[in-house]
């Protein structure tokens, strides 16, 4: 089994693009990934904050979240 994921590579503020080689796939568990879309900051900080509730929740019961399709 296998899913296919793609996201764009510009940082926009607003109608400001800051970046165009930014990396809007964020790796949170070995299982889990997520894509961002809009203010970068805001992004990273949200990929960030999931990928430690993520470790936590292995951490306390010795096995990964399951993901539903």
């Amino acid at each position: 089994d296998a899913i296919v994921i793609a996201a764009d590579s510009r940082c926009p503020a607003g109608d400001i693009i800051f970046d165009d080689n930014v990396l809007n796939i964020y790796r949170l568990s070995d299982n889990i990934y997520a894509l961002g879309a809009g203010t970068s900051a805001d992004c990273d900080f949200q990929a960030r904050l999931l990928e430690s509730q993520l470790e936590l929740f292995k951490l306390n019961q010795d096995r990964q979240v399951r993901v539903a399709t």
